[in-house]
């Protein structure tokens, strides 16, 4: 049995709700004296009709992982200030990432599908941009 698979269970399911989200880089650099400067990943999920937003704490690049994403989403849906339900669709920024939560919430279920495009995401990472950067963060060279 898997536990956070109960929990979401327990909750009720809003039909016509949907989340954008998935694992994100931080839109800012961390520089420790004598590391290698780096940018964050954090799980990040978004509600699209209440517009309210859920993160993880941010993680190392080499931490990055689905279970973040995954643990990130059952927080939020079970958040009763934020949340207190599961929405019935939810919609990624990875097809690797879509099939693995499609697999564990199929069966309470949660639609998951893969979105080359998240705009309510999006426009909360502009946000957070603008927020500790004064602006948007250039994209790195590797980033399309």
């Amino acid at each position: 049995m898997n536990f956070q698979i109960e929990r979401l269970r327990q909750l009720g399911q809003h039909k016509n709700e949907t989340w954008q989200g998935g694992l994100v880089r931080m839109p800012s650099w961390v520089a420790k004296e004598g590391q290698k400067p780096y940018r964050p990943w954090m799980a990040t999920w978004v509600s699209v009709q209440r517009n309210v937003v859920h993160t993880s704490a941010p993680c190392r690049p080499e931490e990055k992982n689905f279970a973040l994403a995954f643990n990130s989403l059952v927080d939020f849906a079970c958040n009763q200030e934020l949340a207190g339900y599961c929405p019935s669709r939810i919609e990624v920024n990875d097809s690797a990432l879509a099939e693995h939560l499609g697999g564990q919430l199929a069966e309470i279920g949660i639609e998951v599908s893969p979105r080359s495009k998240l705009y309510y995401l999006n426009r909360v990472l502009d946000d957070l941009a603008q927020h500790l950067n004064k602006g948007k963060l250039p994209p790195n060279a590797t980033d399309q």
